[in-house]
């Protein structure tokens, strides 16, 4: 049983390594650690700017067809990740290998298990998208209130709107510094102001950062006091983000709660298994085992659905 146990272990064990590397290395934290502003780091190695919004573009898949894959090109270039769909495919098909391998020697040799594998990696890959997605997100939103700051001075000091987008770029950090960075490139290129703060929009995918889109395309069109309406949106967002803090440290205890009681089931099977390895042996072929353990699987995921939706709520 022991023997039986430790090959899909050992698989299981390597494809969650090969995830970590995968997620370590392309992570926005590794590449903030190498270059604070990405953007700019092109320039200086390349000494044209057009060639570094090329390249920007290009490791980013920014203008790439995904045919019927629409939201998740969207989801991809949102996640800030530097190698384009065909890589992304390529991993892909790796973990879908391991995967398959590992479902192979837990429940014997099938033709649906390539189907099974394919489907855990897939579901793998997106998840971990989103996470990057949503990290990705967070660190924006955090930017913006600043952002928002640095445009509001350089409008009062006289400045127009594309030179204030263009201090962002070279002030602050990524995510913000590369994405405006981005947008006043496109700028310089004969896009509208407009069209390139909704680029933008879309590529970072902050729903706060909307209220600046609107607020940009309704005074370019009417004209006002740009510099008050973005001081007004900058004390806003910060509330907002606040109110999230608080919201988020209140609610620490349900996730702990979810964590616990989602990895005890799996922590007293491993030590169960290894100290008494016969103890599921009896049972591990019987057709009610599976069928319990399937409920078992269905009642974990229902009751993590429903204390995710308990600490994670609009307003």
């Amino acid at each position: 049983m022991t023997d039986t146990l430790l090959v899909p272990l050992l698989v299981f064990v390597s494809a969650a390594l090969l995830v970590a590397f995968v997620y370590r290395y392309y992570s926005q934290d590794h590449v903030a650690k190498r270059a604070i502003n990405r953007r700019l780091s092109l320039i200086e190695a390349t000494g044209d700017q057009k060639e570094a919004l090329t390249m920007l573009r290009r490791e980013r898949g920014i203008g790439e067809a995904w045919p019927w894959l629409e939201g998740l090109h969207t989801t991809f270039v949102q996640s800030g990740l530097h190698f384009q769909g065909a890589q992304f495919l390529l991993v892909i098909v790796g973990l879908t290998a391991v995967m398959t391998i590992a479902i192979t020697f837990a429940i014997g040799a099938n033709p649906l298990n390539i189907v099974a594998g394919f489907a855990s990696a897939s579901g793998l890959g997106i998840v971990l998208l989103r996470i990057l997605r949503a990290r990705r997100i967070a660190r924006f939103n955090e930017q913006l209130p600043d952002v928002l700051d640095v445009i509001v001075r350089s409008l009062k000091a006289g400045h127009p709107m594309p030179t204030s987008l263009s201090l962002v770029a070279r002030e602050m950090p990524d995510p913000a510094g590369t994405e405006f960075g981005i947008a006043c490139d496109e700028v310089t290129y004969g896009l509208a102001l407009p069209a390139a703060m909704q680029n933008l929009s879309v590529r970072v995918g902050d729903p706060e950062f909307m209220f600046v889109v609107m607020a940009t395309s309704v005074q370019m069109q009417t004209g006002g006091n740009m510099a008050e309406v973005l001081a007004r949106l900058s004390k806003l967002i910060r509330n907002r983000f606040k109110l999230r803090r608080k919201v988020h440290a209140l609610s620490a205890e349900g996730r702990f709660s979810a964590i616990a009681l989602s990895a005890i089931p799996f922590v007293l099977f491993a030590l169960i298994s290894v100290i008494s390895p016969d103890y599921f042996g009896a049972v591990w072929t019987h057709p009610i085992f599976h069928i319990a353990m399937g409920v078992a699987g269905g009642m974990l995921v229902v009751g993590n659905v429903v204390m995710w939706r308990m600490v994670n709520f609009k307003y």
